[in-house]
């Protein structure tokens, strides 16, 4: 790379061309500078394993030629998007790594004449995190519908987030109708005080949890 700033046919100063340490600091794992053509100029690898190859065997050559055709596509489309519009555009994509399949972040940004800044950052871990709780939601999820036991999830001031068929069919209400009430409009009255202490114990972070006998009021008025 060069500085042109002084070429004859530059009409004004041009910065001088980005190189991988003025620019790594923005990058979080993974910098390319590419070109219009999709053709690696430049790199900086915060983790050299992310890289899919070595740099001697994809500097100088041309992105569908370096990934799978799957990746590669995508991020000449995305390229092709930064320079008609100039703006930044983020994907997500996948390589296979000697460490097994890993999902990247790419975002590309325009630099200058026809040039694009490729920064990567390896997502793998965040994604199989995302994915273990969205599992752990499923089985809590489907736990709460069709367990034989009442059970409820409630906002810090009592108010119901929501109640399972068990909890509503124990109580004798539609579950759309359980949910404009708070916990207290179903307490008996004679063990109100001590639930509203425990509630706001709770709320205040002194209880964690607590085992309580209560009574509660049926929508007919009666206890249980």
């Amino acid at each position: 790379m060069c500085d042109i700033s002084h070429s004859p046919k530059s009409p004004g100063p041009v910065r001088p061309a980005a190189t991988p340490q003025s620019v790594s600091h923005a990058a979080p794992d993974l910098y390319f500078l590419m070109d219009a053509d999709g053709a690696i100029l430049d790199y900086h690898a915060g983790d050299p394993a992310d890289l899919h190859a070595a740099p001697e065997s994809f500097l100088g050559r041309q992105v569908q030629d370096i990934l799978p055709p799957a990746a590669a596509g995508e991020i000449l489309q995305a390229a092709s998007r930064v320079l008609k519009t100039g703006k930044m555009v983020s994907l997500d994509y996948s390589l296979p790594l000697g460490s097994g399949e890993q999902t990247f972040e790419a975002r590309l940004l325009p630099l200058f004449a026809r040039q694009l800044i490729v920064m990567v950052r390896n997502i793998t871990r965040h994604r199989r995190t995302e994915e273990a709780l969205r599992q752990v939601e499923e089985r809590f999820r489907s736990i709460f519908r069709n367990i034989s036991a009442g059970m409820v999830l409630l906002n810090p001031d009592g108010s119901f987030i929501e109640a399972n068929a068990a909890f509503c069919a124990f109580l004798g209400y539609d579950c759309r109708e359980l949910l404009k009430l708070n916990v207290m409009d179903i307490t008996h009255p004679d063990d109100r005080e001590g639930a509203l202490r425990r509630l706001h114990e709770a709320r205040g972070g002194s209880r964690q949890t607590y085992n309580s006998g209560k009574r509660y009021l049926r929508k007919d008025g009666t206890t249980v």
